[in-house]
Order: structure tokens, then sequence, then C-alpha cells
């Protein structure tokens, strides 16, 4: 677990120091790990398991990402800025170890390590292109194809092609509502590119 980090930071003295002197912590499938509107005094950083980002707007949640191990579980530079509240929640789709780490260290390790700023970059940027792409599919595909995309998503970190989720659960995660998700599965049916089952969908086309 912890090995993965030392090799996304390149073996550096900075993997070395987070890990020393930051906190893990284990929390259960459906835990918070942000909260929406939250300032932070740690980056939370993600080590095993795997979650969602999700963003609420009118009593309804959008889900923007799934996030994997040794992915920051926040935008990293307004993390480090305490006056910036986060615009996201996490919660943890399994049960998950998260590493949290100060954000006065990481601004001072910055500095010490270039390596750690890079990463940190690159954090940055990837999000900044998830983004892009949440809205470039929002504007430019249909449902049935952002339908597809997440069972996809979700069966290839899940490792399985049998989803255990109902179709309420489908529409709060891609921003639909029920009845409309259920005539575009029925139709994915039609095309046996998915099974139905109670209170799951098999995947035909992963």
């Amino acid at each position: 677990m912890f090995s993965s980090l030392l090799t996304a930071l390149s073996g550096s003295a900075a993997a070395t120091k987070m890990l020393q002197e930051g906190i893990v912590k284990r929390l259960s499938e459906k835990s918070v790990i942000v909260h929406e509107g939250q300032y932070f005094d740690s980056i939370p950083i993600l080590m095993d398991g795997y979650a969602k980002m999700v963003m609420q707007q009118d009593s309804r949640s959008f889900m923007l990402q799934y996030i994997t191990p040794v992915r920051c579980c926040v935008m990293p530079y307004s993390a480090v800025n305490r006056q910036v509240q986060s615009r996201i929640g996490i919660v943890a789709e399994t049960d998950v170890a998260v590493l949290y780490v100060s954000t006065e260290k990481i601004l001072k390790w910055i500095c010490e390590y270039p390596s750690l700023n890079e990463w940190l970059q690159y954090q940055y940027n990837d999000y900044e292109q998830v983004m892009l792409s949440v809205v470039q599919q929002l504007l430019f595909d249909d449902l049935e194809s952002r339908l597809l995309h997440f069972l996809n998503e979700k069966a290839r970190l899940s490792r399985t092609t049998m989803l255990v989720i109902k179709h309420k659960e489908i529409a709060a995660e891609i921003g639909s509502v029920r009845e409309v998700v259920s005539r575009t599965l029925k139709k994915l049916e039609k095309e046996h590119k998915i099974i139905q089952h109670e209170h799951a969908v098999e995947l035909l086309s992963f």
C-alpha cells in the first residue's frame, strides 16, 4: 500500500517524510472523506480502495469521477490555502485507507523537495482534465454514452461485470432521474450490451 506512494514520488525523501509524519485512517464504505464546504488543515491522500468525487446542486448530487490510490482527495493547491473551502465532496466507495498530511508540512516540503511539487502539479493538471472531460460529456454526449461510461468505470474499479446497484442510485450518480435511467437501461439490454438482474446490472460489452 505505502510502496505506491514511494513509486509515485520516485522513491524520494518527500514520500518518506509524508509516510513518517502523516496519519493513516481506515474508513468504511460510504464514509465521507471530504465534506463539501470544509476547510483543510491536512491533505487527504487515498492509499487503498477507491472513492468518488461528488458535487451537490439543489439537493441533488452528481458524480464527477472516481478516485484511485495515490491520488489527492482534494485540489492540492486549494487545500494548502486554508481560506479556500472545498467545492466538492469525497465519499468512500469501498473500505479505504487515507493518509492525512498537514498542510503546513506540505507547504514546507514543497520548497525542500522538487519531486513533491511536481507530483502536486500533476495532481492539479489531472483534476483539470477530469473537469474538462465532465463538461464535454454533459455538453456533447447523450445519456446512453454517459451511462455506459459510468458502468464501465465502475466495473473496471470493482473488477467485476456484475454491478450491484439500483436504478435510483445510477440516476443520482450521473445527474439524471430514475425513470430516464430505467428506459435507457432497457434500451441497452435490447442492444445486448447489458443484462438486468434484480438490484444489479451485468455488463456484456466490458
